[in-house]
């Protein structure tokens, strides 16, 4: 009997056999220009609660993307159908809906020379045989971690999650890619009460080794603590003061950032920072890189969405914008250089001021400090943003008490200007690798 890596590197034949069959089919009906990516995995998620099994669920999944460019005319078809008659009806709808669509002079694969073809091993395949009791057993021990504490109530759910799989991609320029990967993740909710009030908080952790997972008493406590901070929030008055943005919130201010830095936005005049290349849109001592080969990261990859070669590149250097986030489509767009960035960035890591979130709340003294975020609302052709937020109230430096039931609002353009400082408390699991962040005034609506 075949092992799971043995298994893993028959089925990558096999799918990578059925592309080339594709992609000569594909020709032969007259397309110009083919791109097809079958993704598969296999896992099971345990989720239990009050040291019961609420579920298990096993998953086997699989999907074909196809892309076909006829004469600069598009379409694109997915199914689950992997039969040789399901994968040529497929490409023959395709081609039959580029002929409906309108001809794009940007349209198609990438250049050649901008193709990957490298062999860089990212170290993302640490695959086990998805098993039920292993992921039971594992949310049940974390669960009990968190029975009988102070002031938690119940459990709302504690889950285990195993999963392999791998992604095939080709391409008619001859391009053949693989990435085998697989995931493990383990998380728990729960309810705390006090005086009647109840709060909810959440641990969680995930790695592509589980060998790599935080302990069950790491993610136990993050659930805990977050749960419990909450109890007691009181509403504040509306005010206008400095704020944190603590590191489980502050990434989004730099999701912002990418989608206003992206080509599609900025070909269509569609960005709050319009033209904004070799400009300061931060105070000079920030600095922010991009690094797609970090490895075991979930976020990290050699090759885009179109195939393209990644690279290690500076987006903001001194404060100022070194480039946009490019695919080959935009790239053609602005007439510049693909950066590899199809299906959005890679992992970012943001220079900080050295410094403890500790320290910033002494800098802060009053104001807010905010831990949780909803309701988001951002314009991206202005950059004007609003957030409902919860968190804690900052005095002299110290936390005072919970809050809620308030909304911040501000410019994310005046945030980047008026950047104070970034501590160094990154969250490993962020895909943009920024700590805490203190902005010196926003507006904060209360009661």
């Amino acid at each position: 009997m075949l092992n799971i890596y043995e298994r893993t590197q028959k089925e990558r034949i096999e799918l990578e056999k059925t592309i080339e069959k594709l992609l000569a089919y594909a020709k032969k009906q007259g397309a110009d220009q083919t791109k097809a990516a079958i993704n598969k995995q296999t896992g099971i998620t345990a989720e239990i609660r009050n040291q019961n099994v609420e579920k298990v669920t096993f998953s086997k999944d699989r999907s074909l993307h196809i892309t076909v460019y006829c004469n600069h005319c598009s379409g694109s078809v997915t199914t689950t159908d992997l039969s040789d008659d399901a994968i040529y009806n497929a490409i023959d709808a395709a081609i039959a809906i580029s002929k409906h669509t309108e001809y794009d002079e940007y349209s198609g694969l990438p250049n050649e020379d901008d193709l990957y073809f490298g062999n860089i091993d990212l170290d993302r395949f640490h695959p086990q045989e998805p098993d039920p009791n292993v992921c039971i057993e594992n949310a049940m021990n974390l669960e009990k971690l968190t029975i009988g504490k102070p002031f938690i109530k119940q459990t709302i759910s504690a889950t285990f999650h195993s999963s392999y799989g791998q992604g095939v991609m080709g391409n008619s320029n001859g391009q053949m890619l693989n990435i085998p990967f697989s995931d493990f993740s383990s998380s728990i909710s729960l309810l705390a009460e006090k005086d009647g009030a109840m709060e909810s908080g959440y641990g969680h952790h995930f790695s592509c080794d589980i060998n790599d997972l935080w302990s069950n008493e790491k993610i136990a406590k993050e659930a805990i603590d977050e749960t419990i901070s909450k109890l007691g929030a009181k509403k504040i008055q509306t005010t206008t003061s400095p704020v944190i943005f603590d590191n489980s919130v502050s990434p989004i201010l730099f999701y912002f950032l990418a989608g206003g830095l992206g080509g599609r936005s900025q070909f269509k005049k569609t960005s709050f920072i319009n033209d904004c290349l070799n400009k300061q849109l931060f105070p000079s001592w920030i600095n922010i890189n991009e690094d797609p080969f970090i490895k075991k990261n979930p976020y990290s990859r050699a090759f885009d969405f179109d195939g393209a070669k990644t690279t290690a590149k500076p987006i903001i250097e001194n404060g100022v914008v070194k480039t946009y986030i490019l695919s080959a489509y935009s790239a053609r767009q602005l007439k510049m250089k693909n950066t590899g960035n199809a299906g959005g960035s890679a992992t970012w890591k943001v220079t900080n001021s050295n410094i403890t979130q500790k320290q910033m709340l002494k800098e802060l003294d009053t104001g807010l400090l905010v831990r949780d975020l909803m309701g988001t609302h951002f314009d991206p052709n202005t950059g004007d943003f609003s957030f409902g937020a919860e968190g804690q109230w900052v005095e002299n430096g110290q936390i005072a008490h919970p809050v809620h039931e308030i909304t911040i609002a501000g410019n994310i353009k005046e945030v980047y200007k008026n950047l104070v400082g970034i501590a160094n408390d990154i969250d490993p699991r962020s895909k943009i690798k920024v700590g805490s962040v203190l902005v010196p005034s926003l507006k904060i609506a209360g009661k």
